[in-house]
């Protein structure tokens, strides 16, 4: 339960002579001598405590350069200063790996929240009213959030947790108030008030950021929402998520859409790079693509499947001469930085290879992974996209399977150089 009165001020005010919070709710104004109502100051108004050395039901506080009183249980605990690396994700605020109601998500959200000591006061003030502008709706105005959000002097690192990981917590409420999902799919998917929420707790869960139950008994559904920042470049999804969603029945009764690709390119590109290490991967995977054509074997002179097996079997000790014709013609070799004398690393020929891949599958070039990648995430993965704008107001948006299958830049990524091997080559959504 959360503490109030003179337990709160005790705990929470009785150091320092003014401390900046803001309003957890709307309070009744009064006169900074305790005179009568003046009127009505709103949730989420910046105010600085005054600490008169003892507790008063009516705070003392300052709006910029008046002084006035308001309900002392109407202030947000002020907590610490914030700090740089501060943690904003749906655990951090007592949420478990379990279903949620709406009402339950936002109570057990904004319970955690007002007893956190790690937050400014306005910082949280500011969040509560985002909580709450998303869970209660249309009793939060813009003009409130936004003035929250100047008064809480939000620092770059803080702005960043907000919209990387607060937002997978506001995430289930956006769904469903601004009917995203259901516009996207044309009705065909609808989010009911009677839906649930739920949080894997393993960070690293395929796709999903967050998940929301629709239907009950043989016809519940979960729909798995995979949250991110708005106008920024999502990860890649590794190969073995792509087969393993392609596989699940939501796509195609019987294993349609597995039966679809299991015969195509992309597919056993995508096999071939999640079999293997991160190393062997691309190298196998463009050997094996390029000699699937002999215009590709023109075009990728000398990367026959034999050299690409040597080099996997005994790395950095693979016979060069295998890779002689490669090498002259290679622009991923050529641009290295070592020597030209140097014996290529097997990590330069890896990330060559890897450029093969990515310059075949961009622009819906012949390797283009675009509709694997659609049918993959069809009816199932929703790509709900958040961010905050200048004045801290919230921006929504979401990406389906028709939203991949008609683009251009669904194509194979790496992350890795001439030097750095450490990131599984993906596709790029």
């Amino acid at each position: 339960m959360a503490t109030t009165g003179r337990k709160a001020w005790t705990k929470y005010f009785d150091f320092g002579k003014e401390i900046p919070t803001t309003l957890k709710k709307d309070s009744p104004k009064y006169g900074p001598d305790d005179s009568g109502n003046m009127g009505v100051v709103k949730k989420g108004t910046t105010v600085t405590f005054i600490n008169e050395g003892e507790y008063q039901s009516k705070a003392l506080v300052r709006e910029g350069k008046t002084l006035y009183r308001v309900k002392f249980d109407s202030l947000a605990k002020p907590g610490s200063k914030a700090s740089s690396r501060v943690d904003l994700k749906p655990q951090s605020f007592g949420i478990e790996e379990k279903e949620y109601s709406f009402d339950a998500l936002y109570q057990t959200a904004l319970d955690t929240l007002e007893d956190r000591q790690d937050l400014t006061g306005p910082v949280k003030g500011y969040l509560e009213l985002l909580l709450a502008y998303h869970a209660e709706g249309e009793s939060i105005t813009d003009t409130q959030l936004s003035d929250a959000y100047r008064g809480a002097n939000i620092n770059s690192q803080t702005q960043k947790a907000i919209i990387n990981d607060f937002g997978e917590l506001l995430g289930p409420f956006a769904v469903f108030q601004e009917s995203l999902i259901d516009k996207a799919t044309g009705s065909k998917v609808k989010v009911p008030q009677t839906a649930k929420s739920y949080f894997p707790a393993r960070p690293n869960e395929p796709l999903m950021d967050y998940g929301i139950y629709i239907g009950t008994g043989a016809n519940k559904k979960l729909l798995t929402v995979s949250a991110k920042a708005l106008s920024s470049t999502t990860n890649v999804v590794k190969p073995p998520d792509i087969i393993m969603l392609l596989g699940r029945k939501e796509n195609g009764s019987d294993g349609q859409m597995l039966k679809k690709h299991k015969g195509s390119i992309q597919f056993k590109v995508l096999e071939i790079l999640g079999n293997n290490s991160i190393k062997n991967g691309p190298i196998l995977a463009a050997a094996h693509y390029v000699n699937t054509k002999p215009s590709l074997k023109k075009k990728y002179p000398g990367l026959s499947i034999k050299a690409a097996e040597n080099i996997a079997a005994k790395g950095d000790s693979y016979d060069p001469t295998l890779f002689a014709t490669f090498f002259q013609h290679s622009d991923g070799i050529k641009n290295r930085k070592s020597p030209t004398t140097k014996k290529p690393t097997h990590i330069e020929v890896m990330y060559a290879c890897e450029k093969i891949l990515s310059i075949e599958s961009k622009n819906r070039g012949p390797l283009t992974m675009h509709e694997v990648f659609a049918d993959a995430i069809a009816q199932k993965v929703y790509y709900v996209k958040f961010t905050i704008s200048s004045s801290g107001l919230p921006q929504w948006a979401i990406q389906i399977d028709s939203d991949f299958r008609n683009s251009s830049s669904v194509f194979l990524r790496s992350k890795n150089g001439y030097t750095r091997a450490s990131d599984r080559m993906g596709v790029q959504p």
